[in-house]
């Protein structure tokens, strides 16, 4: 009875590494959205409400200004978080060939700061497995793996395309499981 519930357990976890496990995540945005100035903010001693924290920045006013210093600059402050969407395949089906292969496409778009990228990155290969024989290794491509705002067009998305390649696999039912890194980072 515990053999057969130890199995099970195993089963349903292998289930869902292979469900789950492609879809590796990690993004977070160092940019912080601003809150905008109001009129209010010249009262003195209140809290400004205009408030950039990922700049270092709120609102503030000068002091009174004598007639011969009339020419003073204001600096204008905003900053807009980053966001982006990638789809990547859940599943991919090689050739039914000793020299097995399969196509798929990653398709990135997002609107980030200046100096961000976006990664995102297939493992290097794939552990092919079959009960009762030896592991054969798939390898892995992908054309392009980051994106800048220099890429034209990534507010509207762009694609890439990749391939896996299996070479020596022999007959009978041959699956595996790999993960893509996805990022936003400081470029």
């Amino acid at each position: 009875m515990i053999k057969k519930n130890l199995a099970t357990v195993v089963a349903i976890g292998l289930a869902l590494t292979m469900t789950f496990g492609p879809l590796t995540a990690k993004a977070e945005s160092a940019n912080k959205a601003s809150v905008g100035s109001v009129a209010g903010d010249i009262d003195a001693g209140a809290e400004p409400t205009g408030v950039d924290e990922t700049q270092e920045k709120k609102s503030e006013y000068y002091d009174e200004f004598t007639a011969d210093a009339l020419d003073q600059g204001c600096e204008v402050y905003a900053t807009l978080p980053s966001s982006f969407t990638v789809k990547i395949p859940k599943t991919v089906i090689l050739t039914g060939a000793a020299n097995g292969s399969g196509a798929y496409t990653v398709e990135v778009s997002g609107d980030i700061a200046g100096d961000e990228v976006i990664t995102v990155k297939p493992d290097d290969s794939v552990a092919m497995q079959q009960s009762g024989k030896t592991d054969v290794t798939a390898t892995i491509a992908q054309t392009k793996t980051t994106w800048t705002v220099a890429d034209a067009g990534l507010v509207d998305g762009l694609s890439t395309t990749g391939t896996i390649t299996a070479s020596g696999l022999t007959a009978g039912q041959w699956k595996g499981s790999f993960n893509f890194d996805i990022s936003l980072a400081k470029n």
